[in-house]
């Protein structure tokens, strides 16, 4: 079975940082052996659903924004590449807004 890797958004996150809540984004990789690029993508976002350290570090909150996580890139990788992968590149949801409106 093929190793692939794909590239990971993720929206609407709320998590303390700094001591304050902040609604985040983040981009992380994930390396997956999949049969084939639709299977890769379910596997890598089922990882970041699992993921115990991102889970911790949600805030639990009365009405909380529904996070989203998405592929936006799918690679096919060498046999010999690791499986898995480790990380997130946070970012400010707001600065993904006023993005989209210039």
């Amino acid at each position: 079975m093929p190793k692939y890797r794909v590239l990971l958004r993720g929206e609407n996150l709320l998590i303390e940082m700094d001591g304050d809540p902040q609604l985040l984004g983040f981009y992380t990789n994930r390396n997956v052996r999949a049969a084939d690029e639709d299977d890769a993508e379910m596997a890598a976002v089922a990882l970041i659903r699992a993921d115990s350290d991102l889970l911790d570090a949600m805030i639990d909150s009365d009405d909380p924004p529904e996070p989203k996580v998405y592929a936006e890139q799918i690679s096919r990788i060498a046999w010999w590449k690791r499986l898995g992968g480790r990380g997130y590149r946070f970012f400010p949801m707001e600065e993904q807004e006023d993005d989209a409106d210039t």
